[in-house]
């Protein structure tokens, strides 16, 4: 089996939906705390309370005209993998 290296760029857009609280937008709020230096800013949807502190940014390409990343940061608090 061959590993495949991904890697991500920067600057990161983070995509926060609708989230009810931060527990559900635990990876993009460890980005934006952790490295707010890649971060261009935050999708919302229009009733979502959670704030990252990132600008709102209501279109992928209004971050940056060029390239971003994609960090879609969405989940159930104490989600597992089954193995």
């Amino acid at each position: 089996m061959t590993r495949t290296r991904v890697s991500l760029d920067a600057p990161d857009l983070i995509y926060i939906g609708d989230a009810p609280d931060l527990l559900y937008a635990k990876t993009g709020s460890g980005i934006a705390y952790w490295r707010p230096e890649y971060c261009k800013g935050q999708m919302r949807l229009p009733h979502c309370t959670v704030d990252l502190g990132l600008p709102d940014v209501l279109h992928p390409w209004g971050a940056n005209r060029h390239r971003v990343t994609f960090s879609v940061s969405l989940s159930r608090p104490m989600n597992f993998l089954a193995g």
